[in-house]
């Protein structure tokens, strides 16, 4: 026995050694059991066994040698608990076939969805017009009606103090801006250097949005009014500006629909081609005669 822990003890085995030598320690006190392949067993609950191998493949990438036969040790303990534990699950279970069936009908869903994947990658006909969008809107009205009320806007947040002295002269410039291309570098300057938030795109936000960056809830009918507006509260200045604003229950403006027709129209075509490549695979089964049908 004291033999076994000084091979063991010894700092210039490596760790694959130090785990082949485990089964040395082990061997000191019962002898090793193998499986039918020839492999040594660490453990083994009812009808299932754990293999070295399989013990070896557990273990973490990075692995101080001097706590490998803790961990061994630790990972056998923890697959014989959950063998034990899913062995008496197995014994509840009223009717294992049917949990069987489910298994199966996973694994097959796990497949096909898989191999989708893979043919996917083939996909080529990805390229969407505007008269496809426009298409597909004019097809699908019903799908398009706003839930909620959405507003391009523009807007800029500075600190009052930045703006000491400056108030005017960056409030003219922020209202000669009419565009992104009258927007004037001196602006912009204000607002890279002084601007606690901004925002110049002319993409769709909803509502919601907008009011949570202001300092507060301005009504519906103000902003459809008002397309400059200055606020204010104790600690910051707010520019604002009303591109546009689309109602809830209004049809949805091309420019916001885009991106959702968009990915709508591609994922028609990905599931028309993949019919097509199933159709051609039932086919070539038929002509190759691999498909038996029998009359009930």
């Amino acid at each position: 026995m004291s033999r076994c822990f000084g091979l063991l003890l010894n700092p210039n085995f490596s760790l694959i050694w130090l785990l082949s030598l485990l089964w040395i320690a082990v061997g000191c006190q019962k002898t090793a059991k193998q499986d039918e392949s020839n492999e040594l067993l660490v453990a083994e609950v009812g009808e299932n066994a754990l293999s070295l191998r399989e013990l070896k493949n557990m273990y973490p990438d990075k692995l101080n040698s001097s706590d490998s036969v803790l961990i061994s040790n630790a990972l056998t303990d923890r697959w014989i608990k959950k063998e034990v534990f899913l062995a008496e699950a197995e014994r509840s279970m009223g009717d294992i076939n049917q949990l069987n069936e489910l298994v199966n009908d996973y694994r097959e869903s796990l497949i096909l969805h898989k191999y989708e994947e893979q043919l996917l990658t083939n996909f080529s006909d990805t390229v969407v017009t505007n008269e496809d969008i426009e298409t597909f809107f004019n097809q699908n009205p019903d799908q398009f009606k706003l839930k909620k009320t959405i507003v391009k806007f523009n807007l800029a947040v500075f600190p009052r103090e930045s703006l000491e002295g400056e108030y005017d002269k960056v409030k003219k410039l922020w209202d000669e801006m009419n565009d992104q291309e009258s927007l004037k570098i001196e602006l912009v300057r204000y607002l890279d250097l002084f601007a606690e938030a901004f925002v110049l795109d002319t993409v769709w936000h909803e509502l919601d949005e907008l009011q949570s960056l202001l300092p507060e809830v301005l009504p519906k009918n103000i902003l459809n009014k008002s397309h400059r507006l200055e606020l204010e509260d104790a600690e910051h200045f707010y520019f604002l500006r009303i591109i546009d604003i689309a109602e809830e229950t209004d049809d949805a403006p091309f420019t916001y629909i885009r991106n959702f027709a968009q990915k709508a129209i591609l994922q028609k075509r990905r599931m028309r081609w993949l019919e097509r490549v199933k159709t051609d695979l039932y086919q070539e089964a038929l002509r190759d005669n691999k498909i038996k049908k029998y009359e009930n």
